[in-house]
């Protein structure tokens, strides 16, 4: 969207003709949603070809502000000849922005997906309790991974 927009409002007169279009640039894109948004079961694991061409038109898109503000804001002021040396800011913003969602996302998953481990860590303190009779059994649920791997290796043999 930003690259259309960028299309109408900038003309492009200095492109090199073996650079490929922005729209076709992003068609796989585009078309790995359209068959992501058809599907009854969405899961995030299936968007992981499409990573890169999401990064991409991340790029394109800091591209096309950093054209439109030169264009509108700086070009009218002075007699700059090119856009990156006078929009440096965008790009560093968006960096900034990029880097606070990425670890605010880490650290939701780490607060959302760590009880598993707490309860391991849980279950050492209560087998090393003298309290508990040595004889009795303890079983263990750790949610939906049973099957998934073999947590029964962290556990006592004995127990």
């Amino acid at each position: 969207c930003g690259s259309y927009w960028c299309c109408c409002l900038v003309p492009l007169n200095h492109r090199h003709p073996a650079c490929l279009p922005y729209w076709l640039s992003l068609q796989p894109l585009y078309l790995w949603l359209l068959v992501f948004v058809l599907q009854p079961h969405k899961e995030e694991r299936f968007l992981f070809p499409v990573y890169p061409m999401i990064c991409l038109a991340g790029a394109i898109t800091v591209d096309a502000l950093q054209k439109l503000w030169f264009r509108f804001l700086v070009r009218r002021a002075t007699k700059a000849a090119h856009y990156l040396s006078h929009t440096a800011p965008i790009m560093v913003s968006a960096i900034l922005v990029c880097s606070l969602l990425g670890v605010s996302r880490i650290s939701a998953l780490y607060n959302g997906y760590h009880a598993p481990l707490d309860l391991f860590m849980e279950l050492s303190n209560v087998t090393g309790d003298s309290k508990l009779p040595a004889d009795q059994n303890i079983n263990i649920c750790a949610g939906k991974e049973w099957y998934r791997f073999p947590t029964s290796f962290f556990l006592p043999d004995n127990r």
